[in-house]
């Protein structure tokens, strides 16, 4: 976790304009570090809790010592599969660890990082990975009282990752443990970075979700002399601090900053605005104009062929699928990959929002669906309900449930161009339109 919120402290200089947005970032700070120390504390516990809550939710817990150890249990778990290629989304721990010299070394052919930089376009590449049945991935941050797993990045291979193969491994320091899943609320308003308020996507699952992504997963938690680091670490701050205070402060903002809640006109428009920073299209419409925005939009994007999930009102899309030529195709049965990627569009609804970093979630819900036909389509259109828009993390936090296929984004996936700007790229839907449905 260390290392994940020095991380904090870097591109400064694009940070300048975001920092000062955020008059609670020394209170974020003292909050995080209380939240480490708490784990300093009480490693070995929250180990075991990870793992125990890991094992309920149908996933298989590994611990690796070193380096070698963790490239070992990988292996040996890709190679059980009978697999000889497959997905990687690579991080930190999996670069310090030689994981992808270990795999070719072994003969194991990967794929995943090299789809951002082709833009997500290269058809050979992309059936590749559409045929994948294994992925092994790195892990921000995971929650030892749900057993959750969070996987952060811009360009949405790693979404990939989770979302089509049948077996999934991540990899995991034990730093990155954090105790609760309020306490994600703190990391991820200090996880902006590169210019952005919030990475542009997030994903977060816990063990094997029934009907939803990998059927196997494997969490392989890694020590590498962490656990030498955090005990010199523990050393230090129990000369610095109260060695029996274990609460963590709450006094950063629950809001976002500028902005009361309550004034719902102002969060609206916050959404609206930084929607459009992140290369969202996005239409603010009453309940009756739903259908002709929709049918515009689809239009525009030389749509087809849509996919609705399960709970997608027939009326959103009865004027798009009047026209000749356009079908509207169910989930039912589970489309494979390589159906839903010569798919147009996909449209859902979602589970809730935030105005402050532009972010939309799906949980899997009534007219969401499961992850794989929100992925693969070029165009995503999400329909958003003006309640469903809080103003900050914190506000959603407390409503999501850390059971359920969570994913997070906040605009298209993008990857880092020339002189330093965003481009469109991944396997993610490079067009996103959203839709506020706000009351008459």
């Amino acid at each position: 976790m260390r290392t994940a919120l020095s991380a904090s402290r870097t591109n400064r200089r694009k940070r300048q304009p975001l920092a000062a947005e955020r008059p609670d970032r020394e209170q974020l700070r003292d909050s995080a570090s209380a939240i480490e120390h708490q784990v300093l504390r009480h490693l070995d516990s929250y180990l075991l809790q990870l793992e125990s809550m890991v094992r309920a939710a149908g996933g298989v817990v590994h611990r690796a010592s070193d380096a070698a150890a963790a490239n070992r249990i990988v292996l040996e778990l890709v190679q059980g599969t009978g697999e000889s290629e497959i997905i990687r989304a690579d991080s930190a721990l999996t670069t310090e660890i030689g994981l992808g010299d270990a795999l070719a070394a072994a003969g194991i052919t990967t794929c995943g990082n090299d789809l951002a930089a082709a833009e997500g376009t290269d058809p050979v590449l992309r059936e590749r990975l559409l045929r994948a049945k294994v992925a092994v991935t790195g892990a921000n941050f995971v929650v030892s009282e749900s057993g959750t797993v969070m996987l952060v990045e811009s360009g949405g291979t790693g979404r990939m990752c989770l979302t089509l193969p049948r077996t999934l491994i991540s990899v995991a320091g034990i730093d990155r443990i954090v105790p609760t899943w309020r306490d994600l609320e703190v990391v991820l308003e200090l996880l902006a970075g590169g210019g952005e308020r919030m990475p542009r996507c997030i994903s977060t699952w816990t063990g094997v979700i029934d009907g939803d992504g990998p059927r196997e997963f494997h969490l392989v938690l890694v020590d590498n002399v962490r656990t030498r680091a955090l005990a010199e670490e523990l050393v230090r701050a129990a000369l610095l601090t109260d060695r029996h205070a274990t609460a963590v402060p709450r006094e950063y903002l629950r809001h976002a900053p500028g902005i009361e809640p309550h004034d719902r006109t102002a969060v609206l428009s916050l959404f609206v605005e930084r929607s459009k920073h992140h290369g969202a299209e996005i239409h603010r419409v009453t309940a009756d104009e739903l259908p002709a925005t929709v049918t515009g939009a689809l239009t525009r994007h030389g749509a087809h062929s849509v996919v609705a999930p399960d709970g997608v009102p027939a009326s959103w899309l009865a004027e798009w699928s009047a026209a000749p030529g356009n079908r509207v195709v169910a989930d039912e049965p589970e489309l494979t990959p390589l159906e839903l990627d010569r798919i147009d569009a996909v449209v859902t609804s979602c589970a809730a929002a935030v105005a402050d970093s532009a972010t939309v979630v799906l949980d899997g819900g009534s007219g969401q669906g499961r992850r794989a036909p929100t992925l693969l389509p070029d165009c995503h259109i999400c329909v958003v309900r003006a309640e469903q828009v809080a103003s900050a993390i914190p506000e959603v936090i407390a409503v999501l449930d850390p059971d359920r296929p969570l994913t997070w984004f906040s605009g298209p996936p993008t990857t880092a161009g020339g002189k330093g700007i965003r481009v469109p790229s991944g396997p993610g839907p490079r067009r996103l339109v959203l839709i506020l449905v706000e009351p008459e």
